[in-house]
């Protein structure tokens, strides 16, 4: 398991105690401060299934290795270009992509969905979406991200001109 932007440990921690005894946890941070904080608290909990590199994680030496799994608790959303970060990763599984759809797509329709039931007889709501400029410029290294945030987008001007006589808003920022 890879953990991106594994600050103090927490995660890369928690996640190395889940995948004892046969897994392993690689934890990347841009931080030499944090990995070594990282490296303190991994001795004193006794874990030997897991290493630390102080490294960007757009251009990292992880000298080849391979990853069952990638985790970002926080890390990735203080990255610059997130799509870089990820620029080392293999072919995404069908089950991949399915899971960024349902998370950032199929998701907040469910939500929408499930809300404008309570705003109609108010005849208010305001519906706001989290997208992302990937949803209008795809970037490289980011097909899946930037197709769900710019249907994202798309699903949001639709509920807007749906519900704007009913007096629900909706915005994607």
């Amino acid at each position: 398991v890879l953990d991106i932007g594994c600050g103090a440990g927490a995660t890369s921690l928690q996640v190395a105690r889940l995948v004892a005894p046969g897994g392993s946890v690689t934890g990347l941070d841009i931080s030499a401060a944090l990995i070594a904080t990282c490296r303190e608290r991994a001795r004193e909990a006794g874990l030997a299934n897991i290493r630390f590199v102080v490294g960007d994680a757009a251009s990292a030496d992880l000298g080849g290795a391979l990853f069952d799994r990638v985790v970002s608790r926080f890390g990735v959303m203080f990255f610059d270009h997130p799509y870089e970060a990820f620029r080392h990763l293999h072919e995404l599984s069908v089950e991949d992509i399915a899971r960024t759809v349902q998370i950032n797509l199929t998701g907040a329709l469910q939500l929408s969905r499930l809300v404008i039931p309570h705003m109609l007889p108010q005849r208010w709501g305001h519906i706001v979406n989290m997208s992302s400029t990937a949803g209008k410029h795809g970037p490289p290294f980011g097909s899946v991200y930037a197709a769900t945030k710019a249907g994202l987008i798309a699903a949001t001007q639709s509920l807007r001109v749906e519900y704007r006589s009913a007096g629900i808003r909706a915005t994607a920022i």
